[in-house]
């Protein structure tokens, strides 16, 4: 008999948008057994669109964005021991257009909220309860891209913690900058990106910052220590990526990077890559820079999300227009070995659980 040893979040779009067909019904709660079979637990309804998710590290707040160009909307909610379903507790309308990403800064107490339509990141407070207590600072993203079709003004993808502060990714005006949790907002550090890059992910890992870019679907790493913006090294995310001439890479546009993760051992980092619906693995020398790749099936089309699972024994695929997640065994290289699935409708954000304490 096999037991359930890892819980997730998954959230998912539930309304026609312009990039999917949604028909997902809210906020699931799933557990992987120790074999990596996955089991629907429950959901729960409230929010529209609930596109991305964050939890405390006491495993008992859940926060969610409603992705909407308008009455877009945070959702906390309360995650009981046991419950299959989480306990919407507080909803707080968003004057921004289309958020997309939620991150807790827990030793702060900040949350903070991206939006990728209208180029806002709003911090916001939180009291000792995980429940909101005001706004802290909101942030105007401005400027474009050469790359008009996808970077016509600002579009704030992601804010991750980064030590005392945060760091941002715009994919609209190819900017990544840092912003201290208190004061005004504004960047006080930028890094270098290529122009039309579009970074859109990132992950840290002591002084190395990792960010994913969207639309040249390259990887950069960053010395968060070091006083150059230069990043100290750019690999393609798929094979031929730099090299269109030899067929190996999709045509320019129909593959787009999307999720990134780092594994916790920290010895590998993942990437997915949508339309390529391929899976990339990097290894990590003792520097944090990365190695030769391997790349991997996702096992269906549209890998919006992955996500390990914290004893680092396997990977999920959130495949979003196949109505799917997909569990990979890692194996003691790095490497990844498809199993078991769960259908799930229009699955966009995996967000693993901390036990209960």
């Amino acid at each position: 008999m096999t037991t359930a040893t890892h819980r997730l979040a998954v959230g998912t779009y539930t309304q026609h948008l312009a990039h999917v067909a949604g028909h997902g019904l809210g906020i699931h709660l799933i557990a992987i057994d120790s074999d990596g079979v996955p089991h629907a637990l429950g959901h729960e309804g409230s929010l529209a669109n609930p596109s991305y998710l964050c939890a405390d590290p006491t495993g008992t707040r859940l926060y969610a964005v409603s992705e909407r160009a308008r009455d877009a909307e945070l959702g906390v909610y309360a995650l009981d021991a046991g419950a299959a379903t989480p306990r919407l507790l507080q909803r707080l309308p968003l004057a921004g257009a289309d958020p997309c990403h939620v991150s807790l800064h827990a030793p702060a107490r900040r949350l903070c909220i991206s939006h990728y339509g209208s180029g806002e990141l709003l911090c916001l407070r939180l009291d000792a309860d995980g429940m909101l207590a005001g706004p802290a600072w909101q942030y105007q993203a401005l400027g474009s891209g050469p790359e008009r079709s996808r970077q016509e003004a600002a579009h704030l993808h992601c804010a991750i913690p980064a030590g005392d502060g945060i760091v941002a990714c715009d994919l609209g005006a190819d900017r990544v900058t840092h912003h201290a949790l208190d004061g005004d907002g504004a960047p006080r550090r930028a890094y270098a990106v290529t122009p039309g890059a579009g970074p859109r992910h990132a992950v840290v890992n002591g002084t190395r910052l990792y960010v994913i870019n969207e639309l040249d679907n390259t990887l950069a790493v960053h010395d968060l220590a070091g006083e150059s913006a230069q990043a100290l090294a750019s690999v393609p995310a798929l094979p031929g990526t730099n090299d269109r001439k030899n067929g190996a890479a999709p045509a320019q546009g129909s593959a787009l990077a999307a999720a990134l993760r780092l594994h916790p051992g920290g010895r590998w980092l993942y990437a997915s890559v949508r339309g390529a619906d391929t899976i990339v693995c990097w290894p990590l020398d003792k520097d944090g820079l990365p190695g030769a790749p391997r790349w991997y099936d996702a096992g269906g089309r549209t890998p919006r999300d992955i996500a390990l699972t914290p004893d680092g024994r396997f990977l999920l695929a959130g495949l979003q227009d196949d109505d799917r997640i997909v569990v990979h065994a890692v194996g003691a290289e790095g490497e990844l070995r498809a199993g078991a699935s769960l259908d799930l409708a229009s699955p966009a954000c995996l967000c693993p659980l901390p036990a209960s304490r």
